[in-house]
């Protein structure tokens, strides 16, 4: 492991420096006849987004030939959401995180072996070695007969596969959340962080907007044998029956009020129960008072915003508040948003059921 000076980051840094140098060098020099910085700048760019594109397919492609499903598929600006089949225009801030990513889960306990996943991870890398040999062979059996004194063509292969290699190199670097890093934590098996895989795969759909109610039965039965403190498990399973009520395709109302009313007694207040609980008033029992009521008063809790903003939204509508209620919805959404850029079914049917309990003013 390196230490000291010279650190895995740094190694990345450099061989990102070197390549992206060398690469809008030969860029450059291509234009013999019409020199100017510009074109080498965005050819650079274009080949990056391109050695992107290549090595999220590999991931891609290795992800469905092993059982997995793909949630989302990445290359900034834009991402494709799976649960949804929709292209979705990313924000900056998902940008700045990484260039592309797919985000993958397994279709049963069987698929999501480490074997297979090492596999996937590895296959990034390899397509991108795949690119830059490819793009050599194009280079020397084709681009070099199209050489001319203005425009040097084969130039455009060794650029590509010199960006292909630094991009597999960086990838494989363990540093971060790269997939080197995964491979090799992989590869060491920890029987512990194992057994919490179903929950890490439940807790990935639920953050990429699958539906409570989507989650495959056999995850949802890996819940149970979590080995989590049994108070604490016992907890998290009831959030989800609780969930489960609201999200089905006909919410199962006097159910959710059983539960909802039960984990209160059991484990106490917080912001997420309480907005499912004046939601449910609110929506479900059309009882305007005591949803106002069952609104959280404490702290705003930033990791459940859009269910808080729901809430209020919900007690609004019955209250007959157009104006309050489309506000709520905004923040809703905008709150969404912040926490995952692809489309939310569920609050998109939460937001229609408030909207058809708007009360006259």
């Amino acid at each position: 492991m390196l230490s000291g000076i010279l650190r895995w980051s740094t190694v990345s840094n450099v061989i990102l420096i070197a390549g992206t140098f060398l690469t809008f060098v030969f860029y450059g020099q291509a234009f013999v006849t019409h020199p100017t910085v510009w074109v080498p700048i965005l050819c650079t760019a274009a080949g990056w987004l391109f050695g992107i594109l290549i090595h999220e397919i590999g991931h891609a492609v290795a992800a469905i030939a092993c059982g997995w499903q793909i949630l989302a598929f990445q290359v900034y600006p834009v991402g494709w959401h799976g649960p949804s089949c929709t292209l979705t225009l990313l924000p900056r801030s998902v940008g700045k995180e990484a260039g592309g990513y797919v985000v993958i889960v397994p279709r049963s306990l069987a698929t999501g072996s480490a074997t297979r996943w090492m596999t996937i991870l590895a296959c990034g890398p390899g397509a991108s070695l795949a690119l830059a040999a490819t793009a050599l062979i194009i280079r020397e059996t084709w681009l070099r007969g199209v050489d001319t004194p203005g425009l040097i063509a084969s130039n455009f292969g060794l650029a590509i596969a010199i960006q292909s290699c630094v991009f597999a190199a960086i990838s494989l670097i363990p540093q971060g959340g790269s997939d080197g890093a995964h491979i090799i934590a992989m590869a060491r098996r920890d029987p512990e962080k194992d057994a919490i895989w179903p929950y890490v795969w439940a807790r990935t759909m639920l953050d990429f907007n699958l539906r409570l109610r989507d989650l495959p039965g056999w995850l949802l039965a890996a819940q149970r044998d979590l080995p989590f403190p049994e108070k604490e498990r016992e907890q998290y399973l009831a959030g989800l029956e609780i969930g489960l009520a609201l999200d089905a395709e006909v919410p199962d109302y006097s159910r959710a009020r059983a539960l909802i009313d039960s984990h209160l007694v059991h484990y106490g207040a917080s912001a997420w129960l309480a907005s499912c609980d004046a939601y449910l008033a609110a929506i479900g029992e059309g009882d305007a008072e005591g949803a106002a009521r069952r609104l959280w008063s404490g702290e705003p809790d930033r990791q459940v915003m859009a269910i808080q903003h729901a809430a209020k939204a919900s007690v609004l509508a019955v209250q007959g508040d157009r104006r309050g209620m489309r506000a709520e919805l905004l923040r809703m959404r905008k709150a969404n948003r912040a926490d995952c850029p692809y489309r939310n079914a569920t609050f998109r049917d939460i937001e229609r059921r408030i909207r058809a309990a708007l009360r006259p003013a």
